[in-house]
């Protein structure tokens, strides 16, 4: 049981006083390089293609649907089709797109499903004279127009002079339903009501479903609602929803909904509040804005409903949970869900955390139940998982679009020391004659940092901290020669000022970890004398843990792949790893080394469980276990290396790596063997370990 505990924080008298508090953590997910190029695949389609959304058929090819210029200025249809590499697949359409013209003026598409046949279902509008029909077309899975379907694979539907279809769903017994709006009143102020049509197998409107084929919701004293989602539920039953507002009436109200129908069209009553939910905000300066609505489905039947805001309900339609929202979202077998374009401006810290980039493409980071990808600076379209390790992003290019792979499995409380923040470990010494820290980022540049206060040095550098801890990429642990006096964290800003505050005593460990799941690097420090973990989190309070007993050694990590650093030591006596579980507050015991062996953490398979790892200098070999392979031993390595595992080559999986007079040699796990030279005699790598 956690125990909070009044602790000694006299700042040193040599140091400023500034509270240095604890940073936030980041994934080291990264783009998967065995897609497309380095990660990202990039289709052209033609001039001023505007990609809409995507669908991942089972096989893991990639079908996207969008419009394009037309050769007469207007605008048509297009789909294609990508290998689950990211290459385009020839075999679909005409070298891997199909064109759908239905007009002779414009077309466009938003929405699309796959039908248990694999056939592809395309839902948008086509303009007819000065006016807009609904559209669904039908593709055969080879990417042509199917014959079977309305006229040649082509529907049109007339509501309202104006009609638009947004989404589209497949329920069980094959029939069709599309959601979207008609427009009632086009001028002075457009007017308009959601509505929801099912059609049978071969295109025809079905009139047995609500009323003559056609559900429509209007809310009094709303002039613009619309479906802008959909889906259908395990029990057959259909989720819908969007947005509308009240202009022009004064004050404006803005409102997003979600109603759940039983699968003949009528409301479902036990859902919500009458089977609907509806929530209106005044409009205000400064309110999030909603200008995209999504839908999504966890395994055990809740619901995300994603606005500006992001809000969880239970299968009853009951309010879970809130937050943060975005334009798209994607929910992973295990239940983790992954929210794309999360606006920075929006994010409440430290409840929600600014997202990261590589240039022009959103990468995700990981919290202990969601992850958010992209931001402000993207134009991401959807996401979608391709398999459980693998998301998609669907984003716009000149003359078509984009697909990022993006490996979601690394959990951040298994860190790796991550300078720049590139998702790449990055090779880093501390000169203790100078008390400088000297770093070599992937990308070439070279970063030093001045350590070390009046009388004290510094005892160790925490890559823990590096990378998104800005205003403070480096961070280290320092004090006297004296065992017990006061120790200093501190940290080193991009300006090269330093910020410290009094935490531990001098042989303690300084073991940077988020231990309460709040998403940020705890200030944190393992006492070897009594076995105790003392931690301090976002709020200021301060924690202390039991978790081992005189002569372990800290290896914190994610063993549960829950997104929080587990208490976890290494006991040389025996050679047996004891853990803690945060998930549930369970424990186990791993007997795997002996007394010489180094103990070491790190995720070398990939799939987001710490493994166990050991170095055992005298033979120069690394046994690890591993949680998904099992056992494996590899010699790399002399008896007088040091080992320094990291995420050298960017793909998720921690590395094997010695370093040895100044020469770091890395056994990198997708790009091969690499060696640089960096360091000096007598200097001291960083890394990720907390035996020295």
């Amino acid at each position: 049981m956690k125990n909070t505990l009044t602790f000694f924080s006299r700042l040193s008298s040599a140091v400023i006083g500034l509270v240095l508090c604890s940073s936030p953590v980041f994934s080291t997910s990264v783009l998967d390089r065995s897609f497309g190029i380095d990660g990202i695949a990039t289709t052209t389609v033609g001039d001023q293609a505007t990609a809409r959304n995507l669908v991942i058929q089972p096989d893991e090819k990639i079908v996207v649907v969008g419009d394009l210029r037309s050769a007469n200025n207007g605008r048509d249809i297009f789909v294609t089709r990508n290998n689950a590499d990211g290459t385009l697949d020839t075999e679909f359409g005409s070298n891997g797109t199909v064109t759908i013209t239905a007009s002779s003026l414009d077309e466009a598409a938003n929405g699309l499903a796959l039908q248990a046949d694999g056939k592809i279902v395309i839902v948008g509008s086509s303009w007819v004279g000065s006016a807009a029909d609904g559209l669904l077309a039908r593709l055969t899975p080879d990417g042509q127009l199917d014959p079977t379907f309305g006229n040649s694979g082509i529907v049109t539907v007339h509501l309202a002079d104006y009609t638009y279809l947004n989404a589209v769903a497949i329920q069980t017994d094959g029939q069709i339903l599309a959601a979207g709006k008609k427009i009632l009143t086009p001028n002075p102020y457009p007017s308009s009501v959601a509505t929801l049509l099912r059609f049978t197998t071969s295109g025809i409107l079905d009139t047995t479903f609500a009323t003559g084929g056609v559900f429509v919701q209007d809310f009094p004293n709303y002039f613009s609602e619309a479906f802008e989602a959909l889906k259908i539920l395990p029990n057959g039953r259909i989720l819908t929803g969007g947005r509308t507002d009240s202009f022009p009436n004064m004050p404006i109200n803005l409102a997003d909904f979600m109603l759940e129908l039983l699968p003949n069209g009528t409301i479902a009553s036990d859902f919500g509040d009458q089977g609907m939910i509806f929530l209106s905000m005044q409009l205000y300066p400064g309110l999030p804005i909603s200008t995209s609505f999504d839908l999504a489905v966890f395994p055990n039947g809740d619901i995300i409903m994603l606005t500006a805001f992001r809000r969880r309900y239970s299968s009853a339609g009951i309010g879970v949970s809130g937050g943060v929202g975005g334009s798209s979202v994607a929910v992973r077998s295990d239940g983790a869900f992954y929210v794309l374009n999360v606006r920075p401006d929006y994010l409440l810290t430290p409840y929600n955390i600014a997202p990261m980039f590589v240039p022009g493409v959103p990468i995700a980071f990981y919290s202990p139940t969601e992850h958010f990808v992209g931001g402000g600076q993207t134009n991401g379209r959807r996401v979608a998982f391709q398999t459980d390790q693998r998301l998609i992003i669907l984003s716009d290019a000149t003359t078509g679009f984009t697909l990022a792979a993006v490996r979601l499995i690394t959990s951040h409380a298994t860190p790796s020391p991550d300078f720049d923040n590139d998702f790449f470990a990055d090779i880093a010494v501390l000169r203790p004659s100078e008390q400088t820290a000297y770093a070599l980022a992937t990308s070439g540049g070279v970063m030093t940092f001045a350590t070390g206060e009046p009388g004290f040095r510094v005892r160790r550098v925490i890559p823990e901290f590096f990378g998104p801890d800005m205003p403070y990429p480096l961070t280290y642990f320092s004090g006297s020669d004296v065992v017990g006096d006061p120790a200093l964290f501190c940290s080193v800003n991009r300006y090269r000022s330093r910020v410290c505050q009094q935490w531990g005593r001098i042989g303690d460990v300084p073991v940077g970890g988020d231990y309460n799941g709040d998403r940020f690097t705890d200030i944190s420090v393992f006492r070897p004398s009594g076995g105790t973990w003392y931690f301090r989190d976002i709020f200021g309070q301060i924690h202390g843990v039991q978790w081992g007993t005189d002569g372990d050694k800290p290896v914190p990590a994610d063993y549960d792949y829950d997104g929080i650093t587990d208490f976890a030591v290494y006991r040389p006596s025996t050679g047996t790893w004891w853990v803690r579980r945060s998930s549930d507050g369970s424990y186990f015991a791993f007997q795997f080394g002996i007394s010489s062996d180094i103990p070491l953490t790190g995720d070398f398979d990939g799939d987001g469980y710490a493994d166990f790892t050991v170095y055992r200098p005298q033979e120069g070999i690394w046994y690890q276990y591993f949680t998904t392979e099992g056992f494996r031993a590899m010699q790399f390595g002399l008896s007088t290396d040091l080992p320094v595992p990291g995420d050298y080559d960017g793909d998720g999986r921690h590395d094997i790596a010695v370093y040895r007079d100044g020469i770091w040699y890395m056994l990198q796990s997708t790009a091969g063997f690499r060696g640089a030279q960096w360091g000096a005699p007598g200097d001291v790598p960083v890394a990720v370990r907390y035996d020295q």
